[in-house]
């Protein structure tokens, strides 16, 4: 499925087009080193994706936050169905993110590649 490399000084940024449902694509920045896949509040508003009573705690790279977790329903990457799982919520503010792909869903595949040079991700 296509990625989108985004370069800056000192990083490299993975974007990869996400859907929930039939809904619009979303841009998610794929972030290995998260263990929660986080959806921005107002896109799980604008989905209707249906809240659980459960919140967990994050921690990230500067403060610790508690968010409260959604039902991701039917979600995919073009080509690739992802498993339906409780998925963060955080008010991303004006960056305007989508969201995050962590390795909470990563890890459910038996291999990830992520190809730089030839802006891929395959999930096997």
């Amino acid at each position: 499925m296509p990625l989108t490399v985004v370069l800056t000084p000192g990083e490299a940024a993975l974007n990869v087009a996400l859907r929930f449902s039939d809904g619009p694509t979303r841009t998610f920045t794929v972030d290995t080193g998260s263990s929660q896949s986080v959806v921005n509040t107002a896109v799980a508003k604008k989905e209707n994706l249906a809240p659980s009573d459960l919140a967990e705690r994050q921690d990230t790279v500067c403060s610790t936050i508690t968010t409260p977790l959604v039902h991701s329903g039917a979600w995919s990457l073009p080509g690739v169905s992802l498993h339906r799982q409780l998925i963060g919520t955080a008010p991303f503010g004006p960056i305007g993110q989508a969201g995050l792909l962590g390795s909470d869903q990563l890890i459910r595949y038996g291999w990830v590649v992520f190809d730089y040079h030839g802006g891929r991700l395959i999930l096997g």
